[in-house]
């Protein structure tokens, strides 16, 4: 399936949006112009393992138009204070970057 076919197959299921990775330099025009083309909203996935892996996504996400980001952290293990210095780095993050960041 094409990349242009991938985006008429999301419309005709009904979906306004796309939630996915930022895309690439050289692929950011195709996307812009398909999102536009389809008036779908873009959310960027994020799988940050600490809050500076993040900030450099936020900014991407920023520059490409995205409305937010969705946050997985990478690490399940990391549990009692340091996870909740690690999910008070990412809120940290996403206000500094004026980006809203789901966890």
């Amino acid at each position: 399936m094409t990349f242009e076919e991938k985006f008429e197959k999301i419309a005709e299921a009904g979906f306004t949006g796309i939630v996915g990775f930022v895309p690439k330099p050289a692929e950011a025009e195709l996307w812009r112009k398909k999102l536009d083309e389809y008036r779908f909203s873009f959310g960027a996935l994020a799988f940050p393992r600490k809050r500076e892996d993040l900030r450099e996504l936020l900014q991407q996400a920023k520059d490409f138009g995205a409305q937010y980001v969705n946050a997985q952290v990478m690490d399940s293990f990391v549990i009692g204070d340091e996870a909740i210095a690690l999910l008070n780095g990412l809120i940290d993050e996403a206000v500094a970057a004026q980006m809203p960041v789901f966890v």
